[in-house]
């Protein structure tokens, strides 16, 4: 059976040929900024904050066994394939292949 719908690949690898995509806004807004109590920190961490709500808000109406792992486990391979993007400037051909093997293992 099909974990989650489509991938829409269509959608997100294109980000990898972007001239201007310099990865996550919020996570370089926190590194630059780290240290500090700016207010760019505090809503990049809400806005992460909210997409871990959101992943552990699907893994759990796809009915996962743990979806705070799972949650966890997203938003990693969210971040990191930004990172891939913007330090190779392509997109990383495992995403979809990991984010498969991600789905069907929780549950």
């Amino acid at each position: 059976h099909q974990v989650m719908g489509v991938y829409n690949r269509d959608l997100v690898e294109p980000m990898a040929e972007v001239k201007d995509f310099y990865g996550c806004i919020l996570m370089n807004a926190s590194i630059e900024l780290r240290g500090s109590d700016d207010l760019a920190i505090s809503v990049a961490r809400e806005f992460k904050n909210k997409l871990y709500s959101y992943f552990k808000q699907q893994a759990t109406a796809l009915g996962a066994e743990e979806p705070n792992m799972l949650a966890e486990q997203l938003v990693l391979l969210y971040d990191g394939c930004s990172a891939w993007i913007v330090m190779r400037r392509k997109f990383p051909a495992s995403t979809f292949n990991t984010l498969d093997i991600l789905l069907r293992s929780a549950v």
